[in-house]
């Protein structure tokens, strides 16, 4: 009885022996295939942190692509003036926008569920002035052109606060 006893111990040993090394071997290639899947999102983050700083680089600090301007209250009075092709998008909510808006001004809210279908369907060729209360709206809408490669389009950096302020005229 006691060979018996012993013959089953070993038997059972060398089984989960062997299930215990699989089961090792399963749990070492799964940690492997996270690390590694853990690394690519990483890197995927690390790309999309450069592609951002890449896009703000080019459209706000160097300003070396043409297609997108920064510009005062000033220059943003003078390029209406000038420009009768220029058109004009209040990047505010529709209760901002009644409250006082540049006149001919074009509403598309920036915070809107369907911003981006309406900005896609704009033509690309046109030249744009985007403004908003300070800039975060419009910032937002010039990213999407840029993104989108529309040919011209301008931000008014100072907003329509200081627009008023300048003393230029707002229509309700």
């Amino acid at each position: 009885m006691k060979q018996k006893q012993k013959g089953l111990f070993f038997f059972l040993i060398m089984i989960f022996g062997g299930v215990t090394s699989s089961v090792k071997g399963c749990i070492t290639q799964k940690i492997e295939k996270d690390t590694v899947g853990i690394n690519y999102v990483e890197g995927l983050r690390q790309q999309k942190r450069k592609e951002k700083k890449m896009i703000n680089n080019d459209i706000y600090l160097d300003n070396n692509d043409r297609r997108v301007k920064k510009v005062t209250v000033i220059e943003a009075s003078e390029l209406i003036g000038e420009m009768p092709e220029l058109t004009i998008i209040d990047a505010r909510s529709s209760m901002m926008y009644n409250a006082g808006h540049i006149e001919g001004a074009q509403l598309l809210d920036a915070f809107s569920d369907n911003t981006n279908k309406i900005v896609a369907k704009l033509d690309k060729n046109r030249p744009y002035l985007v403004y908003c209360t300070t800039h975060v709206r419009s910032d937002m809408l010039v990213k999407l052109m840029y993104l989108l490669n529309f040919k011209e389009v301008y931000m008014m950096d100072e907003g329509i606060e200081k627009w008023k302020a300048s003393g230029m005229p707002v229509v309700k």
